[in-house]
C-alpha cells in the first residue's frame, strides 16, 4: 500500500514537472514569436518609410525640373512678374499637408529674394541664415531634410543658370508632415500581441 502511494507521489511529481516544462517551453516559443513578428513589422515599416521618402523625392524632382526651366526662361526674358505668379500658383495648388510644395524661394547670387512665397514681406530681403548661405554656394542640385513636427520639410536646392552662368538659386520646400505622422503612427501602433 505504501508502494502505491510512493508510485502515485512520483507520478504527480513527474506530471507537475512535465506541465511546468511544457508551460516554460510554450512561454519561450510565444515570446520568440512576438519578437520575430516585431522584427518583421519593424523591417516593413522601415521599407515603407524609405519608399515614402523616395516617392516624395521623385515628386519633388518631377515638379522641380519644369519649374527650373520656366524660371530660367522668365529670368532670361526679364519676365519677373510671371515668375512670381508661377511660383505662387505652384505653392497654392499644392496640398502642403499631403506632402506638396510648402514654399518656393528664388534668390539671386547675392542671396536677395526675388520671389519668396512664405510671405510678401520677404520680397527683396537678403537671406543670411546658414541654410541660405549654403544654398547660394551650391553649383549642383541638392536635397536635404530639416525641421521638426509640422515644420519639417524636404528642400530641393537647384542652381538657376542663365547663359551658362549661375544667376541664383531656387529652393523648393516639400512638407514632411504626412511622412512624419505616418512614421509616428507606425512606431506607436500596438504590438502584434495587442492586436490579436
Amino acid at each position: 500500500m505504501q508502494d502505491a502511494s510512493v508510485k502515485r507521489g512520483i507520478r504527480w511529481k513527474l506530471l507537475i514537472t512535465m506541465v511546468g516544462l511544457i508551460t516554460v517551453l510554450v512561454a519561450i516559443l510565444a515570446a520568440e514569436n512576438v519578437l520575430t513578428q516585431t522584427r518583421i513589422i519593424e523591417r516593413e515599416l522601415e521599407r515603407r518609410v524609405t519608399l515614402q521618402r523616395a516617392i516624395l523625392n521623385e515628386r519633388g524632382t518631377t515638379i522641380a525640373e519644369p519649374l527650373v526651366r520656366q524660371v530660367q526662361n522668365d529670368i532670361a526674358s526679364f519676365n519677373f512678374s510671371n515668375l512670381g505668379n508661377v511660383l505662387n500658383q505652384q505653392v497654392q495648388q499644392a496640398d502642403a499637408a499631403a506632402g506638396g510644395l510648402s514654399y518656393a524661394i528664388l534668390m539671386g547670387n547675392d542671396r536677395m529674394t526675388v520671389v519668396d512665397t512664405r510671405g510678401p514681406d520677404r520680397m527683396g530681403v537678403e537671406l543670411t541664415d546658414q541654410r541660405s548661405l549654403d544654398a547660394a554656394k551650391r553649383t549642383t542640385g541638392f536635397v536635404e531634410e530639416f525641421g521638426e513636427g509640422p515644420d519639417a520639410v524636404m528642400e530641393f536646392t537647384v542652381p538657376i543658370k542663365v547663359s551658362e552662368s549661375q544667376w541664383g538659386t531656387l529652393r523648393l520646400g516639400y512638407s514632411l508632415q504626412v511622412l512624419n505622422s505616418e512614421i509616428c503612427l507606425l512606431y506607436t501602433s500596438p504590438s502584434p500581441r495587442d492586436r490579436g
